[in-house]
């Protein structure tokens, strides 16, 4: 992390307070904003780009898309339509596949 302000101050990141999965917590007695896009946070990660994770988004999108609300069967008295179905009891959506998991592993933050 290299900068973060909470609500339009300045925070020193060294102070923040981190559980083992990446939650942060502010000193004694200072509160997070409840303002809309009140905290910003710049940071540098360890991957100049992750084109994989673009595409699987792109991938994820188009499939919410052919299928609004994931719908499995919609029916209208004797007409029905079936919708393909990316994992069991879902059609379209934004649920990962199995080889998309299995592509993400490289990314995964190891111990979750």
């Amino acid at each position: 992390m290299i900068s973060l302000t909470n609500g339009g101050q300045a925070i020193d990141h060294e102070t923040l307070e981190w559980s083992e999965l990446g939650f942060a917590r502010l000193p004694a007695g200072q509160l997070w904003t409840d303002s809309l896009r009140g905290v910003r946070i710049t940071l540098t990660h360890g991957y100049e780009s992750v084109p994989i994770v673009v595409e699987m988004i792109r991938e994820m999108a188009a499939r919410a898309e052919a299928s609004p609300g994931g719908l499995v069967e919609a029916r209208a008295g004797d007409i029905s339509e079936k919708r393909s179905m990316t994992a069991p009891g879902v059609a379209g959506g934004i649920v990962l596949m199995a080889h998309e998991r299995e592509q993400l592993n490289p990314y995964r933050i190891r111990g979750s």
